[in-house]
């Protein structure tokens, strides 16, 4: 069980003025390179959500225009935002591979029907049930999507469909309420449902075979909200105490626990191909904080505008995330966080610190974690690191040079790297160790 252990990454979001995001803000470090925060508002500037985020940096989401209305947008890099205006109101929740968004919108009747739309084609409506509440939660590479619709007597139905094909209604418990959440690219989905006694179980489903049902904590609440391509999925559970706890687990092992904050309300909202984690807490004054964690690692904390809400909604192969935070004047902005390339430093250790080296003067050192990031503190400078780099064996040591203007990197395996003047002379990565 995770308790504690929050690397704190204060981000001070600057407001954008008009238009798309204008303000490109970067958590301060002794080092220079950092994750880069970019604020999202459109509309009236009064509420702006990113939702979703895919591998190639396109975000989708919502805004609030001038009259008070939704409306849904997406974003390529570089390029201006494009407004999906559907109905009176409309939300763009995801966006795959392939730039095919998927949402939801609102006719004048008040009734919800879900879309989906690729790139410089007209939407395509989706109805089912009462055709008066239909929903798209997530659409994988295949352009398969889920998510959930109300029949005739007001019972929630989950469902998935493939292009071109009928839907596939998934009912579980007593199929007055299930929700598919999400879906990867395997079409694997999960989500959770209510059965007789108005419990509410968490559960996952390959194509093909029965649901699994995932209960945790006192089994009266357990939601699963996310699944990788690698099976793993993770959401929240309620114990009987009356708090949410967030968790992960992988196929075939026991759910491990995510508790930050006062430990009465985490929870996960995704989970990338990397085993990366974002999600959401609560701490003792009621504010609410996002956060990322790497496997292994500690967890993130992600702070934006006034620091009392901030929400991270999804994440991409690269670590990219996206959300929404409160600002001063009560507004909420949309954001997205890009970390720092490959080998860059910033000076915030998110893993275990497991080395330090001081300098010939003793007026400084530099600390390292076990991915080989450097912080320097006192007259240290940072060469580089290994930060972003694949490592076959996690850092282990840090020794400077003797000039104080370098310093190896010594990973477990005997692997070494050699920044600032330090001379490579040959290592033992890759090689046999007896011991």
């Amino acid at each position: 069980m995770n308790r504690g252990g929050i690397s704190h990454l204060a981000i001070t979001a600057a407001m954008a003025v008009g238009g798309f995001g204008l303000a490109t803000v970067v958590a301060p470090t002794p080092a220079g390179a950092a994750a880069t925060a970019v604020t999202v508002s459109l509309g009236n500037l009064s509420t702006t959500s990113v939702t979703g985020i895919n591998d190639l940096g396109e975000i989708v989401g919502y805004f609030k225009d001038a009259s008070a209305n939704l409306r849904g947008f997406t974003q390529l890099p570089g390029s201006p935002a494009i407004t999906v205006e559907l109905g009176n109101s409309s939300y763009v929740e995801a966006v795959n591979s392939s730039g095919e968004i998927a949402g939801s919108f609102k006719d004048a009747s008040a009734k919800y029907h879900a879309f989906t739309q690729m790139p410089g084609s007209p939407a395509v409506t989706t109805d089912l049930g009462n055709s008066s509440n239909t929903s798209i939660s997530a659409i994988n590479a295949s352009g398969q999507v889920a998510g959930r619709y109300r029949d005739a007597s007001g019972n929630l139905h989950g469902f998935t469909q493939m292009p071109g094909s009928p839907a596939v209604t998934i009912d579980l418990g007593n199929s007055t309420n299930t929700n598919v959440t999400t879906i990867n690219d395997l079409g694997e989905i999960a989500g959770y449902f209510k059965d007789a006694s108005a419990n509410y179980h968490g559960f996952t489903q390959m194509p093909g075979s029965p649901a699994v049902t995932i209960d945790l904590g006192n089994s009266t609440d357990t939601l699963v909200s996310t699944v990788n391509a690698s099976g793993e999925f993770g959401g929240h559970y309620l114990d009987a105490s009356g708090n949410y706890h967030g968790f992960t687990q992988k196929p075939g092992s026991s759910a491990v626990t995510i508790d930050l904050g006062n430990s009465t309300n985490t929870s996960i909202s995704a989970i990338n191909t990397s085993g990366e984690l974002i999600g959401t807490y609560q701490d003792a004054s009621a504010n609410f904080h996002g956060f990322t964690q790497m496997p292994g690692s500690s967890a993130v904390t992600i702070d934006l505008g006034n620091a009392s809400n901030t929400s991270i909604d999804a994440i991409n192969a690269s670590g990219e995330v996206v959300g929404s935070y409160k600002d001063a004047s009560g507004n909420y902005q949309g954001f997205t966080i890009t970390p720092p390339p490959a080998g860059a430093t910033t000076g915030l250790l998110t893993r275990t610190v497991v080395g330090m080296a001081s300098l010939p003067s003793g007026r400084g050192y530099w600390l390292t974690d076990s991915y080989g990031d450097i912080s320097p503190h006192g007259d240290a400078v940072s060469y580089g690191s290994m930060s972003g780099q694949h490592l076959n064996s996690p850092i282990s040591h840090i020794v400077s040079t003797p000039s104080g203007s370098g310093y190896w990197l010594v990973a477990g395996d005997g692997g070494t790297f050699a920044f600032g003047d330090a001379g490579f002379y040959g290592s033992m990565g890759g090689k046999q160790l007896n011991a």
